[in-house]
């Protein structure tokens, strides 16, 4: 094909060796979505680890829970008692536990968490939500459930802290 008989760019386009009509721009944008739609199939790992701790203290019996919460309670950095599922997901995972907190929670305490240590999960509120609007059939009932907010629990890391060491002098002093 002589370049003088090509009537668009497209057909210019398509002539040149190792093109294609739609240029880099559209394969950068499909690379992009491509990404995303990978990002969205991950399913998240602590699901699964929520699911079968939900399962291990479903399975257990009103006694076998009474002697894990019999035993001295789990407490968090600032001294305040876990709940008692959450003592009871703290100890499924870590039978020695004591005390936990988060990372950042240990850092600020002058602790930090050793190099290979796993997290404990456990829950905690998330911000308080308003109740969507659902089904009260009078007015006042459905101006009260529009008010009332509802609390979300995400599974959060903790540290227990026998997995955590003092910072040196000088980094504590930093943080």
């Amino acid at each position: 094909m002589n370049p003088a008989t090509l009537s668009t760019a497209a057909d210019f386009a398509s002539q040149r060796p190792g093109s294609n009509r739609r240029g880099r721009f559209h394969r950068a944008i499909v690379r992009k979505s491509k990404g995303a739609n990978d990002m969205r199939k991950k399913e998240n790992p602590n699901k699964e680890k929520a699911r079968q701790l939900a399962q291990q203290i479903a399975n257990m019996t009103d006694e076998q829970k009474a002697q894990w919460l019999a035993r001295v309670p789990i407490l968090t950095i600032d001294g305040s008692a876990l709940s008692g599922n959450n003592q009871l997901l703290a100890a499924l995972q870590c039978q020695t536990a004591t005390m936990v907190g988060g990372f950042q929670q240990w850092i600020a305490a002058g602790r930090v968490v050793q190099e290979g240590q796993s997290a404990l999960y456990i829950f905690a509120p998330t911000g308080a939500r308003k109740a969507e609007a659902s089904a009260p059939s009078n007015e006042a009932g459905a101006a009260e459930a529009a008010e009332a907010p509802t609390v979300r629990f995400v599974m959060v890391p903790v540290f227990d802290v026998a997995q955590t060491k003092e910072l040196p002098a000088e980094r504590a002093a930093a943080a």
